[in-house]
């Protein structure tokens, strides 16, 4: 795909990209220019300093508002589960009614090329402001740093840098074989020497070699690093990235060795364990990677991934004004009985087998209590709370503590 994007938009967003993000190690409050020895003691001294902007980088992807800020709030930025759904409505098999509360219906219509528009506006700027994030703990740990639990954080920034333009290059150009030498997005590295004022956009070849070198760096430093929790980046991560990085490059070889490196110790989630809306808990046996958003990391009910896609929250756009997402039903029809996805939605007449353990409970009008079990659920109305569902909903993801919870908080992976 290509974004019909000018390249002054590109240029001016970079400029801002430039001038935002963490603060860096680069100056002393006063201004005063640090050394490189300087630097190095001060990366050496400081590895909660860094780890805490590592933890910054990684939390960003599911922050609320995090582009446009809640000073300028929209119920459509709230990070890569966006993004993830942006996509996934620019193509034929996920849609949501095309109605005032559907934020996402300009993807679906492909109206969302426009460069004044804030879907792709956002989709830009989430990548490049976690890069600049990556770029500073990369500057902030010198080369001759020798300490492991820095190199390994070294290794996370250039993993994570990876991952920005990965995800970003594919809507600059069209694949990869055949367009290694069209303009794909600039390059902004930790390289100081960089103008990001007059920096057009590189080659798709020259993005890719950033990625893989980038991936292999990381490969590199963070072997033997075991992380505390998922959200961060280990080497099997890495290995994946480096995996889908060669899928895009049709190195079919090189990416099925980097996929095997990366399952190794992984258990695949048994039938059981999807045959129920789920898909919310980075715990989960076959999660490698995930953006852990507990409550705390939801101020806001509405713009959440749950009140999106999740078919079960008490306080959302899809239960409160009927903005669930529907598969294609040609695609459902495709899908054969016995295949467990099958469940993952309803069907014509808003039946699933993945709802038998499900039950929804609340006060009626009459402050009567209740209780709706499995395909009760799909054509119940509950005033101000849920619509009936329609033909295909999905029914696969759920926020924590689903149904009716109001708080619309849940691991994305």
């Amino acid at each position: 795909m290509k974004l019909n994007i000018r390249t002054w938009l590109i240029s001016i967003s970079v400029v801002l990209v430039g001038a935002t993000g963490c603060t860096d190690l680069d100056t002393y409050p006063e201004g005063e220019s640090i050394l490189q020895d300087q630097k190095e003691d001060i990366a050496k001294a400081s590895p909660d300093r860094i780890a805490a902007d590592l933890s910054g980088m990684f939390a960003y992807l599911g922050k609320q508002y995090c582009v446009f800020g809640s000073g300028r709030s929209r119920d459509d930025d709230f990070g890569y589960p966006a993004v993830c759904l942006s996509q996934d409505m620019n193509g034929p098999d996920v849609f949501s009614p095309d109605a005032g509360y559907n934020w996402f219906s300009t993807c679906s219509e492909y109206d969302d090329r426009s460069n004044t528009y804030a879907n792709p506006y956002m989709r830009w700027s989430i990548f490049y402001t976690q890069a600049k994030m990556a770029n500073d703990i990369i500057k902030s740990i010198p080369e001759t740093v020798t300490d492991k639990t820095l190199l390994a954080y070294k290794g996370q920034a250039y993993a994570i840098r990876a991952f920005d333009y990965l995800s970003i290059a594919p809507y600059y150009q069209f694949k990869y074989k055949g367009n290694e030498d069209k303009p794909c997005v600039p390059i902004v590295t930790e390289d100081e020497t960089i103008d990001v004022t007059n920096n057009p956009r590189a080659t798709v070849r020259a993005v890719y070699e950033l990625i893989m070198s980038d991936l292999n760096k990381a490969i590199a430093l963070l072997d033997g690093y075991a992380r505390t929790s998922k959200n961060e980046v280990d080497q099997k991560v890495a290995y994946g990235l480096r995996a889908r990085a060669n899928l895009y490059m049709e190195n079919w070889l090189e990416a099925a060795n980097d996929a095997e490196k990366a399952l190794e110790g992984y258990e695949p989630a048994s039938r059981n364990d999807v045959s129920k809306p789920a898909f919310n808990d980075a715990k989960a046996s076959n999660w490698m990677w995930a953006i852990i958003i507990s409550p705390a990391n939801v101020p806001d009910a509405y713009p959440s991934w749950p009140a999106k896609i999740s078919s079960f929250s008490g306080d959302s756009y899809t239960c409160a004004v009927g903005m669930y997402k529907v598969i294609n039903n040609l695609l459902f029809n495709q899908i054969p009985t016995s295949d467990v996805r099958k469940g993952w939605w309803v069907d014509a007449s808003l039946q699933s087998p993945n709802l038998a353990g499900v039950t929804w409970t609340y006060v009626d009008e009459n402050s009567a209590t209740v209780t709706l079990t499995g395909n009760e659920i799909p054509p119940a109305i509950i005033p101000d709370v849920k619509v009936a569902f329609l033909p295909y909903t999905n029914v696969k993801f759920a926020q924590y503590d689903y149904p009716e919870n109001a708080t619309n908080a849940g691991d994305c992976v």
